[in-house]
């Protein structure tokens, strides 16, 4: 089966200022991110109701900072609830993963797993947000403390892709070209994961990363494989939004296609 896709999802809002009304229930994100990720959330259910009857939904990858694990979480919690009635929608939990983990151990969990989705018409989504490396650089944190803390988000992003992470001559921060292409790793990464488990279903992976991370990747991909502020500008120039998402489909002979706020783009990858 040759259908691949991965759903990119930028985090939803949050804050650290104690003015801002934090989550009651989910970590590191403010109420209103939780609300924004929630409207989101049944944006992905519909769209997960027009893939393929057989597909399997991954929900599987965020970076090492909470607020990305938290996004992800709002996004499982509204679709397992959406999804309760449906009996051809089979639902795993990161919950009752990590239960049958404990008592059987991964290899006998994952044999289980897929015993009970034999059910060749039914949608399956598994809940299963893993720690991608590839999805935070950890040069994020000299970067910051080398530029002006009044930089709106925007201007950093825009900044990064102009002076690509070299500062005073040396290379301070993230490059942008590699945190693409390594991002892009990431995802293979889920996807060969999913596939190990489900080699003869349509598989969908659903990631949340952040900003500059996911900016980087777009223009990547829209630009023929080169990142820089120009191709950023060309592109559209301004970040993705809090909860913004874009489709990246994979094809044979490595060609992917991107599909980001109503546009097509086309790339072919060398590898």
């Amino acid at each position: 089966m040759n259908f691949n896709e991965n759903l990119i999802f930028r985090h939803t809002k949050y804050s650290n200022s104690p003015k801002v009304e934090q989550s009651k229930s989910f970590e590191g994100i403010s109420q209103e991110g939780e609300n924004l990720a929630r409207e989101k959330a049944l944006e992905l259910a519909k769209t997960i109701e027009n893939l393929p009857k057989n597909s399997v939904v991954f929900a599987g990858g965020v970076s090492n900072l909470i607020r990305t694990r938290s996004s992800m979480k709002v996004y499982s919690d509204v679709l397992k609830e959406y999804f309760r009635d449906n009996s051809k929608m089979i639902f795993i939990s990161e919950e009752e993963i990590k239960k049958l983990s404990n008592h059987m151990g991964p290899s006998k969990t994952a044999n289980t797993i897929i015993k009970n989705t034999q059910d060749k018409q039914a949608r399956i989504i598994i809940d299963l947000p893993l720690f991608i490396k590839q999805f935070s650089d950890p040069n994020w944190k000299k970067y910051f403390k080398k530029i002006s803390p009044a930089k709106s988000n925007i201007n950093i992003v825009r900044d990064w892709l102009k002076d690509r992470g070299i500062i005073d001559g040396e290379q301070i921060g993230p490059d942008p070209q590699k945190v693409a292409e390594n991002y892009l790793n990431g995802m293979n990464r889920i996807r060969n994961f999913a596939k190990k488990f489900f080699p003869d279903r349509p598989i969908v992976t659903a990631t949340v990363g952040h900003s500059a991370e996911i900016d980087s990747l777009l223009t990547y991909l829209a630009n023929s494989g080169e990142v820089n502020f120009k191709n950023f500008e060309k592109f559209g120039g301004t970040e993705i939004q809090e909860t913004e998402s874009a489709v990246i489909k994979l094809f044979p002979n490595n060609e992917i296609q991107l599909i980001y706020r109503n546009k097509e783009f086309n790339y072919n990858s060398k590898e």
